[in-house]
């Protein structure tokens, strides 16, 4: 009797694909270690970042305005968690149509993907504010670090967007095996904060808000260097979709299409 680990060839096409993808160690030894150094270096330059902006301000502001650097990393993390929820699910779902190779529900959950990303930045841009000013308010901070802490917050929040955007780029350049591409732009990004920082806030005096509008800034070329390198050399396409995306997530079938993919999904998990 089959069980769930080997299931019965029914022809000859899984038995060739079945053949074709069976299990080699020399390979996924080869592929882990083509696969973690540049993985390591882009959360590293991700990392980065934050500091940079820390040691910038601290050096050539107060020790004030580096504080109100390390009080908005906890409103960053809430974001950032967001977006990685979301640009996980997108990429979970994409990578496994992919693995099925089912063509047709692959188109599908591009367009699904593509009005996800949208609709994720528009609403983000509606609570990213609110929830901003909510945690703010929790730490009851004296006037003027509180004008600190929101000067460094502006930059963050014009970023959290593409930053969505930027985060979901990530997992489809995984998915695609661009670990290259991913790390290149991870280190630009880190570079361009960098020189941009020591731009604002040492030669033109702007104080936190500097750091912040500077750690913006990087994010947005990131943003758009993705976009491009994924509309212009994949397919996946996640953002720049045509006129008539709106209507594919809801067009007659949806439903089913939709439930039936989460079955899928759920049979595979075991659940």
């Amino acid at each position: 009797m089959p069980s769930a680990s080997n299931p019965p060839v029914n022809n000859e096409e899984t038995a060739q694909s079945i053949k074709r993808f069976w299990r080699s160690d020399s390979l996924l030894k080869s592929k882990l270690l083509g696969f973690l150094p540049f993985m390591l270096l882009t959360n590293l330059s991700s990392l980065l970042i934050t500091s940079v902006d820390g040691v910038v301000v601290g050096n050539f502001v107060s020790t004030d305005a580096l504080s109100s650097v390390n009080i908005v990393l906890p409103i960053t993390s809430v974001l950032g968690v967001i977006s990685v929820l979301i640009a996980s699910g997108i990429g979970t779902t994409l990578s496994t149509s992919m693995g099925e190779n089912h063509i047709e529900d692959l188109r599908y959950q591009k367009k699904v993907a593509k009005t996800l990303t949208v609709l994720s930045v528009l609403v983000l841009c509606v609570i990213e504010v609110p929830v901003a000013a909510l945690m703010i308010r929790s730490y009851h901070l004296s006037p003027e670090m509180n004008t600190l802490v929101w000067n460094y917050t502006a930059g963050t929040l014009i970023a959290s967007p593409c930053g969505l955007i930027s985060t979901i780029c990530v997992f489809e350049l995984q998915i695609l095996g661009k670990t290259k591409v991913l790390t290149s732009l991870a280190i630009a990004e880190g570079l361009i904060n960098l020189v941009l920082d020591l731009l604002f806030v040492g030669v033109f005096h702007w104080g936190v808000a500097g750091a912040g509008y500077g750690t913006a800034v990087a994010n947005v070329i990131r943003c758009v260097s993705s976009v491009v390198y994924l509309s212009r050399k994949t397919d996946i396409h996640p953002v720049f979709p045509q006129l008539h995306f709106f209507d594919s997530p809801f067009r007659p079938g949806a439903s089913s299409r939709i439930l039936s993919a989460f079955s899928r999904r759920a049979a595979i998990s075991g659940v």
